[in-house]
């Protein structure tokens, strides 16, 4: 994609049906490609990434509010979160080529055709708000949806666009425009928060208060467009501290490593080391590139600008920095054989290629054990037989589509894993340290992906096992395959894992990996046991 615009919309639901169909109604529009699903249970609430030419990411929004309209009832609605409607908030975000006021347009013309077509008023907020008072999310999400009926009669809350009417099934929506946000945490090789805390405190926009002639004062940070705050981490045994940052607007205020430089330099004059740092969520290109061209700038290679970053900010101290998952332009590229028919797909895996193989084939074999426990659970939910079981039946079903969406990204994502790792034994050994550091990388995130389909298809055992107690008895025998599918995915990813380990020199990362794949091997066929006694109890 030449231009393209971010668009992460939170829907009022953790439904695994209700939100299949929305990212169903996403992916329907050509131009668009859907990037992540994150729901969550406690706050009832899911939120979707998907990303677009700026001509079709805004009708892929109007598809995906169109079916929450349709599904979502605000009456029945409980969870955590602040909310207002069905789909809470839908900001437009430029990620390449696009403005901001291109994004507004955008924003606009959505919230004019949800207030026409689909009869839910709508606000605007951020870039796109229409006054000062309706730029921040919060100030029009006030009271809530419970308060939602009384504020929209008040003249200073009159819709943007729709009837001054309170829409009790759906709220109103509030559409808008904000810079891409990225989530960014330095760590620190400390278990003491205060330093941590202090330099948060130091680089943040807003500062701190400090006490001056018996006045509370606010001394502003260091850096615009920063939010900071320090805190204790722990991860994988080992106890830090961390300086969590969000940087607002890496184009016109902070870059990225001038937020990284800072802290550390703050940190390491207090004493405190910095050993790394992580992005949470995803980052545009461009960021990377602009902190490469910082540490190396005569550097024109983009895959030597992005390693450099990977080095000197250190975004695998915590854990395996896979551009290919993390960088949105990156993500864009991959193919997809999920899209093959059943068809196409065994005929590319019995090709003389080497992808797409074992690792790609366990991800489907998981995918297809996930699919089986959420039929039973389907099956199941809304007959009066299985009414006490209902709220297991539900979460183990949301759970299951969850691992099952998760498991088909990764049919993709270990074919292109072992494409990275193959371009990275074609590098001139001319230039020997780039090329080893590429195929060591590349060889982390080879094992990785398997590592990852492992765990979740250990974990799909769990919610099968819940299925083929709770279930219906009529499709025990389809849990029972679930399990097996789900046994031999654990131990064929595993494989995959063991092979590529082989050539990683990085004895810490080595180590972690084989402490998790043996508590895997350890449980995995105990998991599977269990599951078919149960079955073969039911056939007796």
């Amino acid at each position: 994609m030449d231009k393209i615009v971010e668009c992460v919309p939170n829907f009022s639901t953790a439904d695994a049906i209700v939100i299949k169909e929305i990212s169903k109604a996403i992916k329907s529009v050509n131009g668009v490609k859907l990037l992540n699903v994150e729901p969550d249970g406690d706050y009832n609430r899911v939120v979707v990434t998907f990303v677009g030419t700026p001509n079709k990411v805004g009708e892929a929004a109007f598809q995906a509010l169109a079916k929450a309209t349709e599904l979502i009832d605000m009456q029945l609605h409980k969870g955590e979160h602040p909310r207002l409607s069905a789909c809470d908030v839908t900001p437009f975000i430029p990620v390449k080529d696009v403005s901001i006021e291109d994004c507004v347009q955008i924003a606009k013309t959505l919230a004019e055709r949800v207030a026409s077509e689909l009869k839910v008023p709508t606000y605007l907020y951020g870039d796109a708000a229409t006054s000062e008072d309706r730029k921040l999310l919060s100030n029009i999400r006030k009271g809530q949806y419970e308060g939602l009926a009384e504020k929209i009669l008040l003249p200073e809350w009159k819709p943007d666009f729709g009837e001054v009417k309170f829409v009790a099934k759906s709220g109103a929506y509030v559409i808008g425009v904000r810079d891409f946000l990225i989530a960014y945490n330095v760590n620190l090789a400390s278990e003491d928060n205060s330093v941590a805390k202090e330099v948060g405190e130091l680089v943040r926009e807003s500062g701190k208060l400090v006490e001056k002639d018996g006045k509370k004062v606010r001394v502003p940070g260091q850096l615009k467009g920063i939010q900071g705050m320090g805190f204790p981490l722990e991860r994988d045994g080992r106890k830090l501290t961390q300086v969590s940052m969000n940087v607002q607007d890496f184009r016109n205020k902070t870059k990225l490593h001038e937020a990284f430089e800072l802290v550390k330099k703050l940190s390491e004059e207090r004493g405190v080391k910095v050993t790394g740092s992580e992005i949470v969520g995803l980052i545009p290109i461009e960021a990377v590139l602009e902190a490469g061209k910082f540490y190396l700038p005569e550097e024109t290679n983009q895959e030597k600008l992005i390693d450099i970053v990977i080095e000197r900010m250190g975004f695998s101290d915590l854990e395996p920095f896979i551009p290919e998952r993390k960088i949105i332009e990156l993500m864009i590229d991959n193919v997809n054989l999920v899209d093959l028919s059943l068809d196409q797909f065994t005929d590319d895996i019995a090709s003389n290629k080497p992808t797409p193989g074992g690792g790609s084939v366990s991800a489907a074999g998981g995918a297809f054990a996930a699919s089986l426990g959420a039929m039973v659970a389907n099956l199941s939910i809304g007959r009066e037989k299985y009414q006490k079981s209902e709220f297991e039946l539900i979460e183990a079903l949301n759970s299951l589509e969850s691992i099952k969406t998760r498991l088909k990204g990764f049919v993709d994502e270990d074919t292109n894993a072992f494409n990275t790792l193959m371009k990275a034994f074609r590098i001139s050994k001319d230039d020997a340290d780039y090329r080893t550091r590429k195929i060591q990388n590349a060889s982390k995130y080879a094992t990785q992906v398997p590592l990852d389909v492992a765990l979740d298809c250990f974990e799909a055992l769990k919610y099968i096992k819940i299925v083929a107690e709770k279930g219906n008895k009529n499709a025990i025998t389809d849990a029972g395959v679930a399990a097996l599918f789900a046994e031999a995915a654990v131990k064929g990813a595993l494989l995959n894992v063991k092979i590529n380990l082989l050539s990683i020199k990085d004895d810490a990362f080595k180590d972690l990996v084989s402490s998790k794949m043996e508590k895997l091997e350890a449980n995995v066929e105990g998991r599977k046991n269990a599951i078919l006694n149960i079955v073969n109890q039911e056939l007796e």
